[in-house]
């Protein structure tokens, strides 16, 4: 009987070496699946932080501006007031760069509703926050209590 051990030898190295091998693509699939699933949720994130700011952005300039809502509501009362959140509401419209792959875009009303004799003014607004291709809209709603009416 002949004893060729050398083919044997030779078989369960390569054996070896194929699982091996296996093993590394299967390590090197994980790592790149997981690397691009961190990347779309960072860019998710990053929207949503964006758009954020764009609520933010507004509630900012409407709170800077309280005092003279104020003033404006005494002087020439409410629709006086509602025109001067219209002319706001058209100077922040639109999108707002931070650089060349994030922007937000405040989507807000044209005019604001309001029913004669209540005691509050309600504005809806979204605010979309765009990184790098990835969008994320975010809604909200500001309440504006009316302190004294000039009419």
């Amino acid at each position: 009987m002949i004893n060729n051990q050398k083919g044997v030898a030779f078989v369960l190295t390569l054996s070896i070496i194929t699982l091996i091998l296996l093993f590394i693509m299967v390590l090197f699939y994980q790592a790149i699946n997981t690397s691009t699933q961190i990347n779309t949720m960072e860019k998710h994130i990053d929207a949503k932080n964006i758009a954020s700011m764009g609520m933010d952005y507004y509630q900012y300039h409407l709170e800077n501006m309280q005092d003279e809502l104020q003033q404006t509501l005494n002087n020439g009362g409410i629709n006086e007031l509602l025109s001067k959140i219209n002319q706001l509401n058209n100077e922040l419209r639109g999108k707002k760069e931070i650089d060349s792959n994030r922007y937000f875009e405040l989507e807000l009303p044209t005019s604001i509703p309001y029913s004669e004799g209540s005691i509050e003014i309600v504005i809806a607004y979204s605010s979309k926050g765009t990184a790098f291709a990835k969008t994320v809209e975010e809604t909200s709603e500001i309440t504006i209590k009316i302190k004294g009416n000039g009419e």
